[in-house]
């Protein structure tokens, strides 16, 4: 299980008198046959048991829960254990945390593995990939809601009065989504209805954070590109022109990112000032990459500077395994001590 995290969200309080808090869950990858509670595996439905009791001690009654796809083991099943997956663990999350405001976002796993069809939303109707996993929201989302998930997979929830969250449907976007579908500019229409969503939210004074199941970054895990290029283009075009009225991205197994990470230009003071002080203490990065993987006494120590270097790599928001790679040589020069200036890389 890669993450159950809360947090009382800092950037909510601007909007609310009261802070408002979040539970995010993500990556459950439940195993219905396992009863074991062997940590770094897929989980027993003990262990999420025993995560979700966990849980409900520190945060027992979050404003919004995030829960963020791949409810399912890595493992291969038929579409009646896909379900029964799906449907188990959303209903022992339910058990624990009765939620008004729920997301509902599938990962790859949550069906045959990055398998996802394409259809068109604006026929309507059941979406044959979505159709097999689709009835714990059913009853968690409202009819409008559940008809727009069950259609295309992405939809929008009003949280607060002056806060929208966003929630996308990311899999179609991955290099490894199947069928092949990089013909498309726009799978589902989903990038034309978040630049519409967006110009509403900005109309009406409002904030917007979102949330997702695959980040559109290159990722530390083994320095590859999750999305494919032109699709984080395309959507890193589309935040960078609202930069005021995003809060925050959280899209699966990355961190809380802000939507102005792309130069440091126009970071969100906290944003930038964390950011530095990484840079220049290796124990904070190193507490960093600890927490960022649920603090795991069995995780293995960073502590080498190729380790560390991938760490902070990871928190410019970069399109490319090579601007990643560039950044990498960047770091290590440093820190044998060439400046800046000599470095052959441009950023």
């Amino acid at each position: 299980m890669r993450g159950i995290r809360g947090a009382v969200t800092a950037g909510l309080a601007a909007w609310s008198a009261q802070a408002k808090t979040i539970l995010h869950i993500s990556d459950v990858h439940l195993n219905l046959t396992l009863d074991e509670m062997n940590y770094g595996f897929d989980s027993s439905p003990r262990l999420l048991e025993s995560a979700l009791s966990y849980a409900r001690s520190v945060l027992h009654d979050p404003d919004l829960l995030l829960y963020t796809g791949d409810a399912v083991a890595h493992i291969d099943h038929n579409e009646s254990v896909l379900a029964k997956t799906v449907q188990t663990g959303f209903s022992m999350v339910q058990e624990y945390f009765h939620v008004k405001n729920v997301t509902a976002i599938l990962g790859n796993a949550d069906f045959h593995d990055y398998e996802f069809y394409v259809t068109d939303p604006e026929k309507g109707g059941t979406n044959p990939t979505i159709g097999m996993v689709d009835a714990p929201w059913k009853q968690a989302l409202s009819p409008s809601h559940f008809e727009a998930f069950d259609s295309r997979g992405y939809l929008w929830y009003q949280i607060e009065p002056k806060l929208v969250v966003i929630s996308l449907n990311t899999v179609p976007y991955s290099v490894k989504h199947k069928p092949d579908t990089k013909y498309l500019d726009d799978p589902f229409n989903q990038f034309e209805w978040l630049r519409r969503t967006l110009v509403e939210v900005q109309t009406n004074g409002s904030y917007a954070y979102i949330v997702g199941h695959i980040p559109p970054i290159v990722d530390s895990y083994g320095g590859e590109s999750q999305w494919e290029l032109k699709y984080m283009l395309t959507y890193q075009a589309i935040v960078e022109a609202f930069p005021n009225i995003i809060k925050a991205q959280a899209l699966e197994w990355t961190k809380i990112f802000s939507a102005k990470a792309v130069s440091t230009s126009n970071i969100d003071d906290v944003f930038y000032c964390y950011e530095t002080s990484m840079k220049a203490d290796d124990e904070l990065l190193h507490e960093y990459y600890r927490h960022s993987k649920a603090d795991s006494t069995r995780l293995p120590p960073c502590t080498t500077s190729a380790c560390l270097d991938k760490v902070l790599c990871t928190q410019t928001w970069f399109s490319t395994v090579l601007q990643y790679r560039e950044c990498l040589d960047e770091r290590s020069a440093e820190r044998i001590g060439i400046p800046h200036w000599l470095h052959p890389f441009q950023r």
